[in-house]
Parts: C-alpha cells; structure tokens; sequence
C-alpha cells in the first residue's frame, strides 16, 4: 500500500511539475504581448507605470487583472493543447478510462500547477519592470 502511495504522490508532483511549466510557457506568451513586452511599442516610462498599476490592483484582488491572464487548463481547445488524455500519457498511464477518480486528482494538480506557473511569471516580470531604471 506504501508503494502505491508513494506512486500517487510523485504522479501529483509530476502533473504539478507538468502544470507548472504549461503556466509558465503561457505566462512568457502573454508578456511578450503587453505593454512591458519585447513584442510591445511602449517606452520604459510607460511600461513601469504600466507594471507598477497591475500590480498594486493585483494586491488589492482586482479580479479583472487575474482575468487578463492566460488560462492553462485541459480542455484541449488548442490544437497542441492539455487534456486529461495527454496528462495520462504523459505521466506513463496507460488510458485514462481506467484512472478513474485518480486521473481526476492529478487533472487538479495539473491545473494548480499551471495557476501557479502563470500567476508567479507574470507577477516577477512585473517586479522587475516596475523597477526598471529607478
């Protein structure tokens, strides 16, 4: 019973470890897009200011800054996109019909994982551009 166990953890460490690097593949997306961005027009100037409002209404809870963010999930919406199929073979599990309410704990560290990759990019990027050139 240990060994199962211990194979369940280190399953949910490995759909958190997956989930976390897909956050942190769309967080890097969507920066390159915003105003602090490679891909972005604005000055230093603007992009500090910029940086600096998201994240005091980040601090205060502003649900529109958290709705802004990617959304990492496995809903397979994207032709390269997670489902709990790609989870499964990704973590060495043969069908994900038979992992039953397992597969659906490591769907759930999948997408904790991936919350937790975008939301801690994007907030480091804006520490580091709101300090910019102080």
């Amino acid at each position: 019973m240990n060994a199962a166990k211990n194979t369940q953890g280190t399953l949910e460490e490995q759909s958190v470890t997956l989930g976390r690097e897909a956050g942190v593949n769309a967080a890097e997306w969507w920066l390159q897009e915003s105003p602090i961005g490679g891909r972005s027009s604005a000055g230093l100037t603007e992009a500090r200011v910029w940086a600096a409002d998201m994240l005091e209404r980040m601090n205060d809870g502003d649900p529109a800054v958290y709705d802004s963010f990617p959304v990492v999930d496995l809903s397979g919406e994207w032709a390269d996109g997670w489902t709990p199929k790609r989870l499964a073979e990704e973590l060495g599990m043969d069908d994900d019909s038979e992992a039953g309410d397992d597969l659906d704990a490591l769907c759930d560290a999948f997408e904790e994982g991936a919350h937790a990759g975008v939301s801690e990019t994007i907030e480091a990027a804006l520490v580091e551009a709101a300090q910019a050139s102080r």
